[in-house]
């Protein structure tokens, strides 16, 4: 499919892109990895004005900082004095302990970017029809990635409508209803529209991916019941190609969405692990073509 392409192909550029500005940020870091002890310096010299003249080139000075004393040599600048130098050293600490700061909140947010991505690029992987597509793309021109629609002209007319996203739909082996959301703003409308509190809520630990709503009705969801969604959720995830996967669940009372946050992220407590084997043929077995979400 021509559209799938196209965002796949940005995606993977955008990734790239992102990566190489990981490794720059984290060489940074590391290069600013000595800051404490140029503060080190700066103190002791500061302890010691008394003793030190200048001109000249190094000190040795006692440093009580650790277990026992031990000597520290310094470098010096022989044109300042000893409370020049030691300012030197706070001011070189400064801008390097502020440049650490500066390079921890861009690798922060440049991971949580390159996680979104790699999340909605599975769901562009995955996506099976127009409307799926029309949804992701929609997400990517709303959060920024994409400054105008430039795929085909049935994307740029649906992108006028007001979409409702839409769902998959199974029901398990015991006759509980299932749904799935494949992208982020199926994801959303599914957990936080359509699931009920005491519907369990499931999502692959720490994998990009679904998802899954199992309707509980108030009931106690038996085993089978459990495992099956969670082959779901397995399925129409990253990690789809796994033999065995960890998926995570909890009533959906127990998940919310940080202010703030990209379309799909979540964040959730009192969860508990199953794992699960992706079985398409499952899948296949539990789908059904229609059903009411109330």
């Amino acid at each position: 499919m021509k559209e799938k392409n196209i965002i796949l192909n940005f995606l993977n550029k955008e990734i790239v892109k992102l990566k190489k500005k990981l490794a720059l940020y984290t060489k940074g870091l590391d290069e600013t990895a000595g800051a404490e002890k140029l503060k080190l310096y700066g103190e002791l010299l500061t302890a010691n004005l008394y003793r030190l003249e200048k001109g000249i080139n190094e000190v040795s000075l006692e440093d009580y900082h650790g277990n026992g004393p031990q000597f520290v040599t310094i470098p010096l600048d022989p044109h300042r004095s000893p409370a020049e130098n030691s300012q030197f050293y706070f001011k070189k600490y400064l801008k390097a302990k502020n440049t650490r700061l500066a390079l921890k909140s861009q690798i922060a947010r440049t991971r949580e970017e390159l996680d979104y991505l790699d999340g909605v690029k599975t769901a562009v992987e995955q996506a099976g029809e127009m409307p799926e597509l029309v949804e992701i793309r929609q997400e990517l021109v709303e959060q920024g990635f994409i400054k105008q629609l430039s795929l085909a002209p049935y994307i740029r007319k649906k992108n006028k409508e007001k979409l409702k996203p839409s769902l998959l739909s199974f029901r398990s082996s015991e006759g509980y209803q299932l749904f799935v959301g494949k992208n982020n703003k199926q994801n959303d409308f599914l957990t936080f529209k359509v699931a009920r509190g005491n519907d369990l809520w499931m999502h692959t630990k720490d994998i990009p991916g679904a998802h899954v709503i199992i309707r509980t009705e108030g009931k106690d969801v038996p085993q089978t019941t459990l495992s099956e969604a969670a082959v779901l959720a397995a399925f129409f995830s990253k990690a789809r190609g796994s033999s065995n996967v960890p998926v995570d669940y909890t009533p959906k009372k127990y998940v919310s969405k940080p202010k703030g946050a990209r379309p799909g992220m979540v964040i959730y407590e009192q969860q508990k692990t199953i794992m699960a084997v992706p079985d398409e043929d499952l899948v296949d077995r539990l789908s059904i073509a229609d059903t009411r979400i109330d």
